[in-house]
């Protein structure tokens, strides 16, 4: 009689791991009858894998966070693409009205002129040996424009290290701010 009840026993517990990894699996998301076998074979080691692995329900879940998420974004950033578009064009739209009445071509003179230098108007031409030194220049520090200064104090400012090769400079007959290695010729004089 012992044995009969030692047996029920036994049965009872090796049918119970796999009906315990069966509703875990199922909780988790994943296949109940392929954990079911796996329970019934392999009691305590199907068990504990079961018990390790991760919750699919949740990894779910928050896929669907993210990818709405990222729709979100998406469309909040082909939104802002629109409006800047449109702002654009409508800038435009008043520069060259404002082109018209002034009668000049700006939309020429922001691409940079071919064969032309680059900062400079087209009718620039490139500059002589000892020409930067009759101008007076105006240079970018830490964002800010210092007053004009004469090219020896330029060189001072250079050979101080207080500006480098990078630092942005303007002068007269200058389109924009370039940096020094732009300006035809003056990185050598400052050399």
């Amino acid at each position: 009689m012992e044995d009969a009840i030692f047996l029920v026993v036994v049965i009872l517990v090796r049918l119970a791991f796999p009906v315990i990894c069966c509703v875990i699996a199922s909780n988790k998301g994943r296949n109940a009858a392929a954990w079911f076998f796996i329970g019934l074979f392999f009691p305590c080691i199907g068990l504990i894998i079961i018990l390790c692995l991760s919750d699919l329900n949740e990894e779910r879940a928050r896929w669907n966070r993210q990818d709405r998420e990222s729709r979100r974004l998406r469309e909040q950033l082909r939104q802002e693409r629109l409006k800047n578009e449109a702002v654009q064009d409508h800038v435009t739209g008043r520069l060259d009205h404002f082109d018209e009445l002034l009668d000049v071509d700006t939309r020429q003179l922001g691409r940079g002129q071919a064969g032309g230098q680059i900062g400079f108007d087209s009718n620039t031409p490139p500059a002589l040996p000892g020409e930067h030194r009759s101008r007076s220049w105006y240079v970018s520090i830490n964002g800010q424009r210092s007053n004009a200064l004469t090219f020896d104090q330029l060189k001072d400012l250079y050979d101080k290290k207080r500006i480098n090769d990078e630092a942005l400079v303007w002068c007269e007959g200058m389109v924009d701010w370039v940096p020094i290695t732009e300006v035809p010729g003056l990185i050598e004089e400052l050399l």
